[in-house]
């Protein structure tokens, strides 16, 4: 009997993320694991637009799975329903026999019949494989920066009163985030289910781990009131690299950039990381408290589209002079 592919419910979804955990976050617990994957799945997004994919045979055994997220990108002035595809894999005692291919190329099958434009992912394994499936890779850069231990001569010390973000925050870093991508040929339009789940994800993960390695930062700054910026970032598990996640200000909060950078660095105590690392624009190397900036192509999480037949995939590389710029990785 040929595998099936179907969508895991309730207690049947336990043998897929326990093969999400083992293949992709092995580093944390299981039963934090688990515990952080149903919780964010009982979210309202999460309920409404995470689901649990697989491919099985005939007596239920789990041949490969992946997480699928219901999303909306803008391209130009076209509305995409664009499914995330997230944490795909298959059975490690039967790989090499073509389930990958066969479990995606259901999956496509299927989205389309509900309606999806397209598909994305972020590549782990370089782009061969599933530029044979039609995806495309979408032009990016990485940024690697040697830090500069406390304050850069470069940069005016920032007007701003620099703090962490509050939930009465939100609407105004919504509103930051979605002014100027509006601005942007390709943009993720994030709903406020979608906004509220990443918050408490990362306010999750803050307490979590309160400082040091690992410690998720999330920081504004706030002038007269009214927050004009704000920076998401992440100490990597080892203490060396602060991952920056997203940035965010308006036009005349662009010197707040360096500063939030600088407190995200002061927030991970004695695991104070040395360098910083961004998949972003390039204009982000003139705001970083850095120096011995280097440049290369992402190879370590490719993101990657793949239109149903009703878009072109943009090929050229993101525009430089936007004023937000976030990772949303799923």
């Amino acid at each position: 009997m040929k595998p099936e592919l179907v969508f895991l419910e309730g207690a049947a979804r336990a043998p897929a993320i326990e093969a999400h955990w083992r293949e992709w976050h092995a580093s944390r617990s299981r039963d934090a694991h688990f515990e952080h994957v149903e919780r964010a799945m009982a979210s309202p997004w999460g309920a409404r637009a995470w689901r649990v994919a697989a491919l099985c045979d005939k007596h239920g055994r789990v041949l490969s799975t992946a997480y699928v997220y219901d999303l909306r990108y803008r391209l130009a002035t076209q509305r995409l329903r664009v499914a995330g595809i997230g944490a795909l894999c298959v059975d490690p005692q039967l790989r090499r026999l073509g389930l990958g291919t066969q479990f995606l190329q259901a999956l496509h099958e299927r989205l389309r019949d509900e309606k999806h434009d397209g598909a994305a992912l972020y590549s782990r394994i370089g782009r061969e494989f599933y530029e044979r499936l039609g995806y495309r890779r979408l032009p990016s850069r990485v940024i690697e920066a040697e830090l500069i231990d406390g304050r850069d001569p470069r940069f005016e010390p920032s007007p701003s009163l620099l703090r962490e973000f509050d939930a009465r925050d939100f609407a105004q870093v919504r509103n930051l985030y979605n002014t100027s991508s509006a601005l942007q040929r390709w943009a993720f339009l994030r709903e406020d289910e979608y906004w509220r789940h990443r918050i408490e994800a990362q306010l999750e993960r803050a307490q979590r781990f309160p400082r040091g390695r690992a410690r998720s930062v999330f920081l504004v700054g706030e002038r007269d009131g009214r927050v004009v910026s704000y920076l998401r970032a992440m100490n990597s598990p080892d203490g060396d690299v602060l991952q920056l996640l997203e940035y965010g200000f308006e036009p005349g909060a662009r010197d707040d950039v360096p500063a939030l950078v600088s407190r995200a660095v002061e927030a991970c105590g004695d695991a104070r990381p040395l360098r910083a690392r961004a998949l972003a624009p390039s204009r982000l190397a003139n705001l970083l408290p850095a120096r011995a900036t280097t440049w290369h192509a992402e190879r370590r999480s490719i993101f990657m589209l793949k239109s149903f037949g009703g878009f072109e995939a943009p090929i050229e590389a993101p525009q430089d002079e936007r004023l937000v710029w976030a990772s949303d990785s799923f």
